[in-house]
This record gives C-alpha cells, sequence and structure tokens, in this order.
C-alpha cells in the first residue's frame, strides 16, 4: 500500500511539472518579445523585487528550498495575493525555467509591466 501511495505521488508530481513546463513551453510566443526581455525569472531576489514592483503574474517555488525562503516568498505573494505553485525540487524547477541549476523560486511575470 506504501508503495502505491508513494508512485501515486511521484506520478502526479511529475505530471505537474509536465504540464508546467507545456505551459512555459506554449507561452514562448507571449514570453520573449522580439524587442524585449523573457517573462521569466529565476532567483528569490529577482522574484521578491517585482513582487515590490507589482510585476509578477504567478510565482513557482521549490519545496526542498530553504524554509525562511520559502515563507518570505509566500508571505509576499499572499499578501500582494499573487498565485503560488509549488514544484518538487530546485533542480525541476530549474529545468522547467530552462537553466542548467536548481532554483528556489522563479517567477512568470505579467505583460503588462507599466506599473515599472
Amino acid at each position: 500500500m506504501v508503495r502505491l501511495v508513494i508512485f501515486v505521488q511521484k506520478t502526479l508530481s511529475m505530471l505537474s511539472i509536465i504540464n508546467i513546463v507545456d505551459i512555459l513551453k506554449g507561452m514562448e510566443t507571449n514570453v520573449k518579445d522580439p524587442d524585449g526581455p523573457s517573462r521569466k525569472i529565476v532567483g528569490t531576489k529577482q522574484v521578491l523585487r517585482a513582487l515590490r514592483c507589482n510585476q509578477v503574474e504567478k510565482v513557482y517555488i521549490a519545496s526542498d528550498a530553504d524554509e525562511s525562503v520559502k515563507l518570505s516568498v509566500v508571505d509576499s505573494c499572499k499578501e500582494l495575493e499573487v498565485d503560488t505553485e509549488e514544484i518538487t525540487t530546485m533542480r525541476e524547477l530549474g529545468d522547467v525555467f530552462g537553466i542548467s541549476v536548481g532554483a528556489a523560486t522563479a517567477a512568470v511575470l505579467k505583460e503588462d509591466n507599466s506599473s515599472q
């Protein structure tokens, strides 16, 4: 029974990762403006900075990230009413956002960042 539960949890986790990757890949035409930067940011400092500037559409947080990092980002997201999604590991989050190292947090920026 325990093995079945672990198998189901791992399968659901992988499906979640696959869905996020598909969503981000589907956004590629919208994410990159030919004349501007990507709408994806990676790293806690960058995510917190973008949150303070009201530029974030959604934040992704790695489950295995340091608790203090997770708390500061989650608190900011709750305060600003920004959606969050948890990813299983920092490595998987890095892969989803196209970097070769792990990341504790990452975000997708709003399309219209006129509030900069």
